[in-house]
């Protein structure tokens, strides 16, 4: 539709970028893993060069992105070519190149709410399409080993409509997807389950019918249990209510977390720690104005706390979107509505600790703040700000260590429009970066990288033991996500040192030792492992 009027495609696109507003679309932070990370340079991290994933001749519009444990990048959207829709994938492999842009759906005239999840090596993606009667929740996976996509399945049950599927997925490759679905007798909301290997389940409904459901989340933690959380209402009010699933497979009945909201409790979001604890955020209107609230369950089928107030009194708070890292760091990040317009901002919790006092990270016209925190409690923030010229995506990070937020900086150009951005960071720092923006023609997705780490130690080979006067083999294979690896060091306790990835080692006195390994990559960042060696005497 380059250079035309606005046609049909051209108002369904303009739709996509609405609905993604309206609804959120939110993606949750990586859930980092538990333990913790090797030690890490100071060097800043470093933001690599935009490039475009989309198809030039076409409209690619709402970009999710995932980031797997290994550092693998997954991104999904959808696409319009001469009025047909699908939903496109672009991945790299840590330290590789983009693949080429691939559909994961098959043709159609409506496609919407495409999101991704990443955990392990595996990778789900799921969206809602029109299939002539229906719009259905269908998902597709990429297979661990091959990493191909399988054809996608559909989740939702014939005969209703399905809204705005959200997925999780933990490292053993179990998966739970939740949509909310509308047939004759009214809205509900519906989950289908996966287990590791396995297939899809039947879909099961959360709740009696109501008179409308909304924006449900969902996670998942490593051993298969499930809670989601989603808005709804009967006709007097709406409540954010929640749902688990046990190990055996029984959801509870639905629990309500909020009052009722006769304006609407929207979007509510959900936070997992490592140990299985779970954070709720979400937005209320107390009659005056709109507050952030947020409750919290312990691992299991607990009871939920009551609900507390965190954005400050005053300004309407709306939006909330959460990130919590697997050792139970968690920031929060939301738009506020006050005398100077718009504005995004932000709190954090400590392990163990409670939420901070909001911190302002941007005026003067953000929305659609996104977050994600890696295993050492730094998060990154993005928005996209409105300017005189055209909207532009922003971000700021939180520095774990200073407990300080820095300034914002542009990440896509100046003079066009972009929007809806996305964000993924694994446990190490590592990240992208995905948003939509208008070329002048077209809409195109466009991603950039975020190397907030130094290399990754596989295949460490350190012996814990050895002898006087034998040789010993030290080994390993650094992998960067986004930089080359310019340099491996050993020292080995007793003030001898090597260069290389493998490395051989006599030492010469009976002792304990430590043996330590860096790995330095290109734009400065390292990683440093110690291990303790043993040495007797033969």
């Amino acid at each position: 539709m380059a250079g035309s009027s606005c046609s049909r495609a051209c108002r369904r696109v303009a739709f996509l970028f609405l609905k993604a507003l309206v609804v959120a679309c939110a993606m949750t932070g990586v859930v980092a893993a538990a333990g913790a990370a090797p030690a890490a340079s100071p060097a800043p991290p470093r933001w690599l060069k935009v490039r475009d994933l989309s198809e030039a001749a076409a409209d690619a519009v709402i970009p999710d992105v995932a980031v797997d444990s290994r550092g693998d990048v997954v991104v999904v959207w959808v696409q319009a070519k001469a009025s047909v829709w699908t939903v496109q994938e672009v991945d790299r492999s840590a330290g590789g190149s983009w693949s080429a842009p691939q559909a994961l759906s098959a043709p159609a005239n409506q496609v919407a709410s495409p999101q991704v999840a990443a955990a392990g090596s595996t990778a789900i993606a799921v969206w809602d399409r029109y299939d002539g009667k229906n719009l259905i929740a269908q998902a597709a996976d990429r297979d661990p080993k091959t990493g191909t996509w399988a054809p996608a399945t559909s989740l939702s049950a014939p005969g209703r409509d399905a809204d705005s599927p959200k997925i999780a997925l933990n490292a053993r490759g179990d998966a739970v997807a939740v949509w909310a679905s509308v047939g004759p007798f009214g809205w509900t909301v519906q989950s289908a389950y996966r287990p590791a290997g396995g297939t899809w389940g039947t879909a099961v409904n959360l709740e009696p019918p109501q008179q409308g459901t909304a924006a449900p989340d969902v996670a998942l933690d490593s051993s298969g249990r499930a809670v989601v959380v989603w808005a709804a209402t009967s006709g007097a009010g709406w409540n954010v209510n929640a749902a688990s699933r046990g190990v055996d497979g029984v959801w509870s009945a639905a629990t309500p977390l909020s009052g009722p909201d006769a304006s609407g409790s929207i979007a509510p979001q959900l936070g997992l720690d490592g140990a299985g604890n779970v954070t709720a955020v979400w937005s209320r209107s107390t009659g005056t104005n709109a507050i952030v609230e947020s409750a919290t369950r312990a691992a299991g089928r607990g009871a939920w706390s009551a609900p507390r107030q965190i954005s400050p009194d005053g300004p309407d708070a709306l939006a909330p979107l959460i990130a919590v890292n697997g050792r139970g760091d968690a920031v929060m990040v939301w738009t506020s509505s006050g005398q100077t317009g718009l504005v995004v901002d932000a709190a954090f919790r400590k392990r163990g600790g409670d939420w901070s006092p909001a911190s302002l990270l941007a005026v003067f016209g953000p929305f659609t703040p996104q977050v994600s925190i890696d295993a050492r409690g730094n998060a990154l923030a993005l928005w996209s700000h409105s300017t005189s010229s055209g909207s532009r995506v922003q971000a700021a990070s939180l520095v774990a260590a200073s407990s300080s937020w820095t300034q914002p900086r542009d990440l896509s150009k100046p003079g066009s429009d972009a929007l809806t951005p996305a964000v993924s960071l694994d446990s190490h720092g590592d990240g992208a970066v995905a948003w939509t923006r208008y070329s002048g023609q077209t809409f195109v997705v466009q991603v950039i990288g975020y190397d907030g780490s130094g290399p990754a130690l596989d295949k460490l080979v350190v012996p814990t033991s050895g002898v006087v006067g034998t040789r010993l083999i030290f080994s390993v294979a650094p992998n960067d996500v986004w930089a080359a690896v310019r340099r491996v060091r050993w020292t080995f306790g007793d003030g001898s040192i090597a260069q290389g990835r493998q490395a051989g080692h006599v030492y010469r006195r009976p002792g304990r030792y430590a043996a330590q390994v860096t790995a330095t990559d290109s734009f400065g960042h390292i990683t440093s492992v110690r291990r303790w060696v043993r040495i007797s005497v033969g």
